[in-house]
């Protein structure tokens, strides 16, 4: 059985969606103007330490969505390595650049994005003790089907 995943805001509502970031694009040389929406998801399983997630950038006017992308945290490093997931669309790359950035500049968003990770794996536990089903995707979900197949990686130094 493969890896589970669920979004964070599906688990946490009002909450998350204060802390959800939103990037606003205005005459980028790259990317339409727009604002770009960044939805986290993040393993569920309550029994693995794996510190990874998924951010969905979803283009809020246009309604589609740019691209996946996959991370996994090192906190003890103050690391976290990003890369696309599956086929790349069409501006992949500079919004992948784009978060890298914010994820360097802004330190408040690289805590808050461990921090979910770490909710996310005490609802997990909590749902499980209790007996409860805990809400599940498999990472394929989140995939998109772009214009090819690139690999991009960014490993992002946090200092």
């Amino acid at each position: 059985m493969g890896m589970k995943i669920f979004p964070y805001v599906n688990l946490f509502g009002r909450e998350s969606m204060a802390e959800t970031r939103v990037l606003s694009i205005r005459g980028d040389e790259v990317l339409p103007d727009d604002e770009y929406v960044l939805l986290e998801a993040y393993c569920v399983d309550p029994r693995c330490d794996c510190k990874t997630g998924w951010i969905t950038v979803l283009a809020r006017r246009r309604e589609v969505c740019v691209v996946v992308l996959h991370f996994r945290l090192f906190p003890e490093d103050n690391q976290m390595r990003i890369e696309f997931t599956g086929p790349v669309k069409a501006h992949a790359e500079r919004v992948l650049e784009m978060v890298s950035e914010m994820l360097r500049e802004d330190k408040h968003y690289f805590a808050l994005v461990k921090s979910h990770y770490k909710n996310t794996k005490q609802e997990a536990k909590r749902r499980t003790k209790k007996g409860e089903a805990m809400p599940s995707l498999k990472p394929e979900d989140l995939v998109l089907h772009g214009v090819d197949g690139r690999a991009h990686r960014d490993f992002i130094r946090l200092n």
